[in-house]
């Protein structure tokens, strides 16, 4: 075998030029030993064997079905990701299957209407009913935020708070506009009694129409706190209630009398 000089390629005995690289081989010198070459100079020397004449004996270990199986598994995966993701966006953007109408806004009506709710909360065993379209009423009027510019440009704009009234619970909804496009925010909550005072369960949550498990929704309070601080007292009040009921027609709360604790 001929060693090039200029690049150590193994070539054949034959051969003149490198098959690699182009350049004249030396001569072989006559009744030499295999294996010597002459070289530029003149002098016989060993022809010792390239790296890469090395590399290309070595047996290349060859791809397995594990590793195919792997690539695959991983690609599948992706792809069921990538259209799980796709989906929740989709379904994040729709309306839910029920929305309220929005209703008109009379400042009268809701003033009367959180008088009676103060009144109620300040009496010792006191009671406030509210129907739905009165509720909604009163958080039309009452809640207010401003619009917020979010990340990339992207602007979402508040445009209402609503509740919809249901057998032992109600969602608590809101609405806002992303770049003209409505999005529902909706949180399910249920009042019970423990030990004389009015709790508040909350059995789940969603975005649009997309259902967020309820170990999750404590995390995404933040959708919904700039409303309930914008009740102020009135969520405050709720605090110091001992009983409430929700059916589809109204909501009642009630407060401890004379004596109770």
């Amino acid at each position: 075998m001929k060693i090039c000089t200029a690049c150590n390629t193994e070539n054949d005995d034959t051969r003149v030029f490198c098959l690699e690289c182009g350049q004249r081989l030396p001569q072989a010198v006559p009744g030499s030993p295999a294996g010597f070459t002459q070289n530029a100079a003149g002098a016989s020397a060993p022809a010792l064997p390239s790296m890469q004449s090395v590399k290309k004996q070595l047996p290349r270990k060859p791809r397995g079905r594990r590793g195919s199986f792997s690539s695959l598994f991983f690609n599948i995966l992706f792809l069921v990701v990538l259209v799980g993701l796709v989906f929740g966006l989709y379904l994040v953007s729709q309306a839910p299957v029920v929305i309220r109408p929005a209703v008109e806004k009379d400042a009268a009506a809701s003033v009367a209407l959180a008088s009676f709710f103060r009144k109620a909360s300040t009496t010792p065993g006191g009671a406030w009913m509210g129907s739905e379209e009165s509720i909604n009423r009163f958080l039309l009027e009452n809640v207010k935020l401003v619009p917020v510019a979010g990340p990339f440009g992207i602007h979402t704009e508040f445009k209402r708070c609503f509740v919809r009234l249901g057998e032992g619970s109600l969602d608590f909804v809101m609405e806002q506009s992303l770049e003209g496009h409505p999005l529902y925010f909706s949180l399910q909550l249920q009042p019970y009694s423990q030990d004389g005072d009015l709790k508040v369960r909350m059995l789940g949550a969603s975005l649009g129409r997309l259902p967020v498990p309820a170990p999750v929704v404590p995390f995404l309070m933040a959708i919904w706190q700039p409303c309930f601080d914008s009740l102020g007292a009135i969520v405050d009040s709720l605090d110091t209630a001992s009983f409430a009921s929700v059916t589809p027609k109204s909501l009642v709360v009630r407060w401890p009398g004379k004596g109770e604790s």
